[in-house]
């Protein structure tokens, strides 16, 4: 999507605000796209906050981050008429979590979870403890929703959690648990659970039964496509890669994944979709450039992937990253991007081993590289 330059505008006066520019109505501003899925619905919807949902459904479909952002204008009209309803409020902290700005969606949740005490709100705390890398404060929040509503959504996210602490296989019962509490009736839940799951399967080694399924049951889910994708291209399988990474959509990483089978891919054209993922595939080719964007990730965001990424592109750049590369590594993780960055930044052949023994988890030139 191609925002119209006074949406620009209106972003620079909100991330800049020393600068001035001329002030364009919110209710303005998210109308000001008419090309999206949702664009009819959009056009006879009167409520900003409907408009909003419809803005955030347009973002799912397309992998468009441009769409969420007309979805926060559209939340900003609706605040012109008073405070939001608590469904309005619920949906700007998924907003925030989807722009990486977990601070703010932290203490959103934080006071949602004071008012309301809700399960829901309660795993918002978790979903921006976790990117925030509080590990022990996200599996307190985690415990919490639970404690109120077990779901696929709480076993979700202990599966998250427990990955992200290098549990591999307690990540996939939480994940295979996940998916028996989801509703065949809800396919988007379950098809999520699925394709995660299908992922680790690929990781560990076997096969993917749960991509498979994913699959069939959505068969244009885009994240089930990507997974399947890097899985095909890590068993040399490169038509069936290409056409999985295809349909994931244009994001960074299938964007980055295609470009190992097809050079003239132009990954630039998607930068914007993934800030991170951006920074990352930057790194090696203008690490300066890289570890600006990553300080900004970093004023939001310390999980071990952001931390690691940082200290990769620090190393590159010349810099001293060995003590975030350790710090990222405490966490347990078994990312294997993660500990193929950690053993380029530490100069660890035994952490490169570890990264290659995962068979899907590195793009083709990675595991062929050896430690710079």
């Amino acid at each position: 999507m191609r925002l119209p330059p006074f949406v620009v505008t209106a972003c620079v006066v909100a991330c800049h605000a020393p600068v001035q520019r001329p002030h364009v109505d919110p209710c303005v501003l998210m109308r000001a796209d008419t090309t999206g899925p949702m664009a009819d619905r959009i056009a006879a919807a009167s409520d900003p906050v409907e408009v909003a949902r419809l803005r955030r459904e347009e973002a799912r479909q397309t992998a468009d981050p441009g769409f969420d952002l007309l979805a926060d204008h559209a939340l900003a009209c609706a605040a012109q008429d008073g405070p939001l309803p608590l469904d309005a409020r619920r949906m700007a902290v998924r907003l925030d979590l989807a722009a990486h700005r977990f601070t703010d969606a932290l203490d959103k949740a934080t006071t949602l979870v004071d008012e309301t005490d809700a399960w829901t709100d309660h795993l918002a705390v978790a979903d921006a403890r976790l990117e925030l890398g509080d590990l022990d404060a996200a599996a307190a929040a985690l415990d919490a929703a639970d404690a109120r509503r077990p779901s696929a959504l709480t076993a979700d996210r202990a599966a998250a959690l427990a990955w992200r602490r290098g549990d591999l296989h307690g990540a996939m019962a939480h994940y295979e648990h996940a998916a028996r509490l989801a509703s065949a009736a809800d396919p988007t839940v379950l098809t999520w659970e699925l394709a995660q799951l299908g992922w680790l399967q690929a990781l560990d080694g076997g096969p993917v039964p749960a991509l498979d399924a994913a699959l069939r049951l959505s068969p244009g889910d885009r994240g089930a496509h990507y997974h399947r994708g890097l899985w095909r291209l890590s068993r040399g399988d490169v038509d069936g890669a290409r056409a999985d990474l295809r349909a994931a959509g244009p994001t960074i990483a299938a964007t980055v994944a295609l470009a190992e089978i097809d050079p003239t891919v132009d990954v630039r054209a998607v930068h914007r979709q993934d800030p991170r993922g951006w920074a990352i595939w930057l790194a090696p080719r203008d690490p300066q450039a890289a570890l600006a964007l990553l300080d900004a990730e970093l004023g939001q965001r310390h999980d071990a992937i952001t931390v690691m990424a940082h200290a990769w592109a620090t190393h590159l750049a010349g810099g001293d990253g060995t003590g975030e590369a350790r710090r990222a590594l405490a966490t347990g993780t078994l990312e294997p991007q993660v500990l193929w960055q950690g053993a380029q930044v530490l100069g660890d052949p035994a952490l490169l081993a570890r990264a290659r023994t995962m068979p899907a988890g590195l793009l083709p030139s990675q595991r062929a590289e050896a430690i710079r």
